[in-house]
């Protein structure tokens, strides 16, 4: 098959559809800007906006990631995009430049281009390639390095690079009068200068002759201009050049250029976490059977734990034997931190990234809901609990059987006894529904519904504690609160003790 991106094989308008809700309930965006970095690449947040449904495009680039475990394809296809933003960087500054300035700059750039270029493909020669991504790169540069053009390209560039680097030429200063002329080969003392000047630099490889800056003043513009004249034969293969290869860069190997980094970000945005222990892994993508991930963790989380040196609780959940997981356990005990990072982990994969995690197997959705609580604005007249039904109903209205539908504490509002009833009515409709959904709740009575798995938050055993990890196991309906209260002199036996001593006082 014949290479045209490393990010799609085909079909790359297939998405998975989601509101805007979810990248905010999920903290999606936290994650997009911890993979891009301080620098936005448009077209990197384009791609991690864009969750693939169609499974080969998703396994296409998992295929990528694999092959990229291996270091040395990693710091060759590393190194090639760093000279790409290097060659980029000088392409869109071209018209900045003086016009000797410009064809000298584009002359070094088209030099870069070809060496990159050969460089990357001998690298790829060498891999023990697994993914038909590089495997059809490396078929495309193979058959473009061969044609006519890159050829020629390359063969001129190098001639014309010799030539203008033997120029040599001597300045006269004499006032405010300068008289450049041809140099010969006795009159020839750079290396002297050198020697004479290398004492007073710290660093003692310092090249003279590696200068990448074309930024100079009007003196030395003025000189360039009298030296090409000196040399009009040698500057003007220079512009023939110019001329002749304007548009160089192959639109294949540009493309190339840009969505290589996407690969490359998330890899040095994974070493972030597996420096502190933490796993990643590729997983396995399935159109039946058990769905599942171990030792998973909020990777938004994770990004500010490690800033401290702290690592999040990992993990793991099944939806073998039932479709709805129904989590419970006391407030703080990481219930909504463990729902999110599911909703992640579907993200991800459905992204063809590795995602946090030590093993998994995962089905590709074709909706991906949220439906967390959010604050009641004032001037809703309608009331918390109306306005979350209504979003719940177009949740259910617009899934399928292969959606994933997150829920994080609904019906808060409500009392207990109307909770339980509505609740069971939303299970009954996910059961239905038969989609993958994850339902955080207070109301433990929910987990003892047919059709459902429980997984509970766990405390110490001073059942103040709150340990973050999340089993399976039969909710046993505590809420821990009493603890908490008598931790902070709020018990109902401490209040009451209190309220008598006031008592006793004011008598006084």
């Amino acid at each position: 098959m014949a290479f045209k991106s490393i990010i799609y094989i085909k079909d790359e308008n297939n998405l998975i559809s989601y509101d805007l809700d979810l990248l905010t309930d999920l903290s999606l965006n936290d994650i997009f800007k911890g993979i891009n970095g301080n620098i936005i690449d448009d077209n990197i947040d384009s791609i991690l906006h864009k969750p693939l449904k169609y499974i080969e495009n998703i396994k296409y680039r998992q295929d990528v990631f694999s092959d990229l475990m291996d270091n040395n394809l990693y710091n060759a296809v590393k190194l090639f995009s760093e000279n790409s933003d290097i060659l980029l960087y000088k392409i869109r500054g071209l018209n900045d430049l003086d016009d000797v300035q410009r064809k000298r700059c584009f002359l070094d750039s088209v030099y870069l281009y070809c060496n990159a270029i050969t460089s990357l493909l001998e690298s790829l020669k060498n891999a023990d390639l697994k993914s038909s991504g590089f495997i059809n790169l490396l078929d495309y540069l193979k058959n473009y390095t061969e044609s006519d053009f890159f050829k020629s390209l390359k063969k001129e560039s190098y001639n014309i690079e010799k030539i203008i680097s033997s120029i040599r030429y001597k300045i006269n200063i004499n006032g405010n009068k300068i008289t450049v002329k041809k140099c010969l080969n006795d009159d020839d003392f750079s290396d002297e200068i050198i020697n004479a000047f290398s004492k007073f630099l710290d660093d003692k490889n310092f090249d003279f002759n590696d200068d990448n800056s074309y930024e100079i003043g009007h003196v030395e513009a003025s000189i360039i201009v009298l030296v090409s004249r000196l040399y009009p034969d040698e500057f003007g293969l220079m512009s023939s050049f110019f001329e002749k290869y304007n548009n160089f860069i192959d639109p294949v190997i540009e493309k190339f250029m840009h969505d290589i980094k996407f690969y490359l970000k998330y890899i040095i945005y994974m070493k972030r976490f597996t420096n502190y222990g933490l796993k990643f892994c590729i997983p396995k993508i399935i159109n039946s059977g058990n769905v599942y991930a171990d030792n998973i963790y909020d990777l938004a989380l994770a990004q500010k734990l490690i800033i401290h040196g702290n690592i999040p609780v990992a993990n793991s959940f099944s939806f073998n034997d039932a479709n709805i997981l129904i989590v419970t356990g006391p407030n703080n005990g990481g219930k909504t931190t463990f729902a999110r990072s599911i909703g992640q982990v579907y993200y991800l994969s459905a992204l063809g990234l590795p995602v946090p995690g030590s093993d998994a197997a995962l089905n590709i959705p074709d909706k991906i809901f949220t439906h967390f609580e959010k604050s009641e604005a004032i001037e809703n007249p309608e009331g918390r609990l109306e306005e979350e039904l209504k979003r719940f109903k177009k949740i259910i209205d617009e899934s399928t059987d292969k959606s994933v539908i997150i829920i994080n504490e609904m019906l808060s509002s409500t009392t207990i006894m109307d909770g339980i009833e509505i609740g069971k009515k939303i299970i009954d409709l996910l059961i239905k529904r038969k989609c993958h959904s994850v339902y955080v709740t207070f109301i433990h009575e929910l987990s003892e519904l047919n059709g459902v798995k429980s997984y509970v938050a766990q405390v110490g055993n001073d059942h103040i504690k709150r340990a973050y990890k999340i089993i399976q196991e039969k909710s046993n309906g505590m809420a821990y609160a009493h603890a908490l209260a008598e931790k902070y002199g709020l018990s109902y036996e401490i209040l009451i003790k209190r309220i008598k001593n006031e008592d006793l006082s004011n008598i006084n």
